[in-house]
């Protein structure tokens, strides 16, 4: 779900539980029958928005939000229903009931927006990996082609939940999170073998930790690597090879997502997007 969805969700949770407390507010208070079918029929027809909007984005969660839909819908229903002019504390009632659905149905939209929040900034973050990726994978044909050889910049090659995190720039000696670290800053010896500044990467500020390692040929990478359950295999390389990776934890919740890329093969890998 992406951050424009989300703020839909959320703007017609608010427009929904605004059109009950104001429902609410016109029956019991103003006692405006008119007003309070009004509004009603306004709590309707956000209701079935809501469904259409739930059935595009969460289709497995819709047979729950139907019924739930239904029932809000169906209260409000009730009060478009001319009633007769005889005082019961029913239609107060009524309208209680109304608004605590109501509000719930709120919280549940709220939550859901949220998520929608948290996948957006996760995403927003990984694209910072395959821009970077990309400029260490350049920056390392450059150091090639005016040394003969790819850059050793790394202690090692870090990946996955916890291997290798020391080595990953510009972090080290932490570890990524969610907040972001200025690049070109000093690299301990403990993380790398090179600096950083040895490769020509153009960067500000990054969230995600990085890491790149260079071998012979028919040296294998020193590091093991699962994307999607599966250690990655590689036949030797008949030439001289680099890998980068890129390791980070955006949302601060202690899982890590990797990106794989580099000499061996021409596409990214990616686990835990």
């Amino acid at each position: 779900m992406d951050g424009s969805t989300a703020f839909s969700f959320l703007v017609l949770g608010v427009w929904s539980l605004a059109a009950s407390l104001a429902m609410w507010w016109a029956r019991t208070t103003l006692e405006d029958a008119k007003l309070a079918r009004v509004l009603a029929l306004n709590v309707v027809l956000l209701d079935v928005m809501h469904a259409g909007l739930v059935a595009v984005v969460v289709p497995r969660s819709l047979p729950g939000a139907a019924v739930a839909f239904a029932t809000h819908a169906a209260i409000s229903a009730l009060l478009v229903l001319p009633t007769p002019q005889v005082p019961s504390p029913r239609p107060a009632v009524g309208a209680a009931v109304h608004v605590v659905i109501g509000s719930a149905l709120f919280l549940v939209l709220l939550v859901v927006a949220y998520q929608g929040w948290r996948a957006l900034r996760k995403r927003a973050a990984l694209v910072e990996t395959i821009h970077m990726v990309g400029e260490i994978r350049n920056a390392q044909e450059v150091f090639r082609s005016e040394t003969g050889g790819y850059a050793n910049v790394s202690a090692a090659l870090a990946a996955n939940q916890s291997t290798n995190h020391f080595a990953l720039y510009p972090q080290a000696p932490l570890r990524p999170g969610r907040h972001a670290f200025s690049w070109g800053v000093d690299c301990p010896k403990s993380a790398c073998r090179l600096s950083w500044l040895v490769i020509p990467v153009l960067a500000d500020r990054v969230v995600y930790g990085y890491s790149t390692v260079a071998g012979v040929a028919a040296a294998p990478p020193p590091a093991t690597i699962v994307v999607d359950g599966r250690e990655l295999t590689w036949s030797p390389p008949g030439q001289e090879w680099f890998l980068v990776t890129a390791v980070g934890d955006p949302m601060g919740d202690g899982s890590y997502t990797t990106v794989v890329g580099g000499s061996l093969w021409p596409e990214l890998r990616i686990d835990n997007p």
